[in-house]
């Protein structure tokens, strides 16, 4: 077997961050209005979950998924133990400021 050139994707940093959340599509949707981000794929389950969305912010990539299978999302642990921190791009910042996340 050959031996991969990088243990690093190409087009991916060292670090790609995966969210679990209670309702993945909405957050996707808010993720693109605020902060400009592009939907790269997504694979949705027979009951409309999303199992796997991949989504590029600037020269970053993010996988978001729906809470299932015993996973759970911010909303049931209380709150988000991790902090989104996007730098400010121009035309982007105005924007995000705007925009509020809906909370559901």
């Amino acid at each position: 077997m050959a031996k991969a050139k990088s243990a690093v994707p190409a087009g991916l940093h060292t670090v790609t961050p995966q969210l679990t959340l209670e309702n993945a599509a909405q957050s996707i949707e808010w993720y693109k209005k605020a902060l400009g981000a592009e939907e790269i794929s997504r694979a949705t389950g027979p009951d409309g979950k999303i199992l796997h969305a991949d989504l590029k912010i600037g020269n970053s990539h993010i996988y978001v998924n729906d809470a299932m299978m015993g996973g759970k999302g911010p909303k049931s642990l209380g709150g988000s133990p991790a902090s989104f921190w996007p730098r400010a791009t121009p035309g982007r910042s105005p924007r995000a400021r705007k925009t509020s996340h809906p909370r559901k």
